[in-house]
């Protein structure tokens, strides 16, 4: 089964589509911490449907996306940071 992974840091986040233990295809992503986790949204989006057209497969392919962020998360809600991406306890990651 494949999944899609975000490792977010402060500088920048880390993607992937891995099938199993296998990386299939992956990109880092320039991001600015400061500037807040809704500016940075579309271009980890855009970069993840790169790596799925690279690869041949679609979202429906993948059993769900993993998210590594600094901060304390509860459920699908980040409640709160590190002073780095400081709105992300007022967004809707699940809307997402």
């Amino acid at each position: 089964m494949k999944a899609l992974s975000i490792d977010l840091g402060g500088s920048h986040a880390a993607l992937a589509v891995l099938e199993d233990h296998t990386i299939l295809a992956s990109e880092e992503v320039a991001v600015d911490a400061t500037l807040g986790l809704a500016p940075v949204l579309p271009a980890l989006a855009a970069t993840l449907h790169r790596l799925l057209h690279k690869t041949g497969a679609k979202p429906a392919d993948c059993a769900g996306l993993a998210i590594s962020i600094c901060a304390m998360a509860q459920r699908d809600r980040v409640v709160a940071t590190n002073g780095k991406f400081d709105d992300a306890p007022h967004l809707d990651l699940a809307a997402w």
